[in-house]
């Protein structure tokens, strides 16, 4: 028998990467039934079955362990917009019984959600901390403290405080590295400390840089930045889920562009 688990986050990837297919026009139906864009038991069958599972032929007990994340993911989805329970339509004309919980409709935000801002990225707490710890020997402590409790706070629906700690995080990658480049760690926090000091850290980081790295790193911060201030200050906010959501995975962009590009933005 091969292997039945499957974590959450490749169950809600692999959900993902079947729906922009579909909204782009390069894959197969994902619904038997035409008054659903999506049928779960349909990507459940269409996952397993290549792995030698019939899903559909087991017992309710036997097979919940094959499908139990794909309708996790699913109701996930349902939760930040994207996907809604039920046909496309009023008056669909039904045609044999349905399956209970089995049958969404992308809606108009999740079709533009799908083919513009859905990222690769992980949303469990210990996932996302395997995900940063390669970064770690470059961004430290403070940084893998923040990215990790940004996790954690989305997964418990506190969307203002991971926005908060996404930025923080960020800060942390623009602190370490700002260290590395003027070799003195107290030379950089005061910088840090100091009246506008996300600006000139960014400012002295990108000093003489091209705009291949200038641009990303900006609009990337930009973000963050904005998500950040937004939550954290004591005013009403449009913080919402799917900002949540998005800024874990520009957290994960910023680390990879200044991963990526250490040395020259440290020389």
């Amino acid at each position: 028998m091969p292997g039945t688990e499957i974590r959450f986050d490749d169950a809600l990837q692999h959900l993902l990467g079947a729906l922009r297919r579909a909204i782009s026009g390069t894959s197969t139906q994902l619904s038997a039934a035409r008054h659903y864009d999506l049928q779960v038991s349909v990507i459940v069958q269409n996952y397993w079955r290549p792995k030698g599972v019939e899903v559909l032929s087991l017992t309710q007990g036997a097979a919940r362990k094959y499908s139990e994340s794909f309708l996790d993911a699913a109701w996930y989805l349902c939760r930040i917009g994207v996907l809604r329970p039920g046909e496309n339509e009023i008056h669909q004309s039904m045609r044999g019984v349905p399956v209970e919980g089995d049958g969404f409709t992308i809606t108009g935000f999740g079709a533009q959600w799908l083919l513009l801002e859905a990222a690769s990225t992980p949303v469990d707490p210990d996932r996302y901390v395997e995900v940063i710890s390669r970064y770690l020997s470059r961004f430290g402590e403070a940084f893998r403290q923040r990215a990790a409790e940004a996790s954690s706070c989305y997964r418990t629906a506190n969307y203002l405080a991971c926005c908060v700690m996404t930025g923080a995080a960020a800060e942390a990658i623009l602190v370490s590295a700002a260290t590395a480049k003027l070799r003195s760690e107290e030379e950089a926090l005061k910088l840090y400390r100091a009246a506008a000091g996300r600006k000139k850290l960014l400012e002295r980081l990108t000093k003489g840089q091209t705009s291949v790295i200038i641009g990303p790193l900006t609009m990337t911060l930009g973000n963050l930045y904005n998500w950040r201030d937004e939550s954290g200050h004591g005013l009403p906010s449009g913080v919402s889920e799917v900002h949540a959501f998005n800024s874990l995975g520009y957290l994960l962009r910023l680390a990879d562009l200044c991963f990526d590009n250490w040395d020259q933005l440290t020389t």
